[in-house]
C-alpha cells in the first residue's frame, strides 16, 4: 500500500481559539478532503504532512501530532492507501495551491450539525475527530 500523510488543520483565531477546520476542494468533484498527500521516499510522515499543508494551503502548521491511522484497503478507489492522520494548528488566511480547486474553511459547529460532502472516507475520519476532540 501507499502511505498518505493527511492533516486536520485547526484554524486558530487571534486569541488562539479554534472554531474552524481547513479543507481542500478537490478538482475531480468528489467533495472536500483533508489536506495531505503521499509520503515521498526518504521523507518522514511528519515532514510530508507539514509539506503538504504548506503546499496546499500556504499555512505553517504547528503542534503537529499523529492522531490515527486509517488503512481499510478499499478506502481510496484509486489504489490501496493507508492514511496516517495528523492534527495541527495554524493561523492566518489559507490560500489554495495548484493541485486543489479551492480551500474551504468549515466551522466545528457545521461539522457537528451538517457536515459537507467529503471525498473517500474523509467524512468518517473528520466525524470521528470532531466527536473525540470537540
Amino acid at each position: 500500500p501507499s502511505l498518505a500523510a493527511d492533516v486536520i488543520i485547526e484554524l486558530e483565531d487571534s486569541v488562539g481559539t479554534v472554531r474552524h477546520v481547513v479543507f481542500i476542494e478537490r478538482k475531480d468533484g468528489r467533495g472536500l478532503a483533508m489536506v495531505g498527500g503521499f509520503v515521498k521516499v526518504g521523507e518522514s510522515a511528519e515532514a510530508a504532512a507539514a509539506r503538504e499543508a504548506a503546499e496546499e494551503t500556504g499555512l505553517e502548521v504547528t503542534q503537529l501530532q499523529q492522531w490515527c491511522m486509517f488503512s481499510e484497503p478499499r478506502r481510496d478507489p484509486r489504489r490501496h492507501t493507508a492514511a496516517l492522520v495528523f492534527v495541527g494548528r495554524a493561523r492566518g488566511t489559507p490560500r489554495s495551491g495548484d493541485d486543489a480547486k479551492g480551500i474551504r474553511v468549515v466551522s466545528i459547529s457545521d461539522l457537528q450539525r451538517a457536515p459537507p460532502k467529503f471525498a473517500f472516507d474523509h467524512g468518517q475520519i473528520v466525524a470521528a475527530f470532531v466527536a473525540r476532540h470537540h
